[in-house]
């Protein structure tokens, strides 16, 4: 079974957000037009690969995310999603979610 955590989500939705976060910071502060591209198709063929030990399914959304990044369509959707998950987040770690309460 699945635990869940405190906020809610289990254990691999919130690692997998954590890893596409981190991957989206630093494939946008690190890395070129191109070079973003190739790494992000690299990151999908490794995931298609993810029951070996070291590469995991997890790359696939984290390529598809940088692939996206490329796109002037995508770039603002995708800071807006990954900036509501975090806030989500955090506000669920110091407990100001509210939880609708049933009359």
């Amino acid at each position: 079974m699945s635990e869940k955590s405190p906020f809610g989500r289990s254990g691999w939705q919130q690692a997998l957000l954590r890893v596409i976060r981190q991957a989206h910071y630093w494939a946008a502060r690190r890395l070129g037009g191109g070079v973003r591209t190739l790494v992000g198709i690299l990151f999908i063929i490794g995931g298609i690969f993810g029951f070996l030990p070291i590469l995991g399914f997890w790359m696939i959304p984290v390529g598809i995310l940088i692939v996206a990044m490329e796109f002037p369509r995508f770039q603002k959707p995708i800071r807006a999603w990954l900036f509501r998950k975090k806030i989500a987040a955090v506000a669920a770690k110091d407990g100001s979610v509210r939880e609708e309460s049933v009359s």
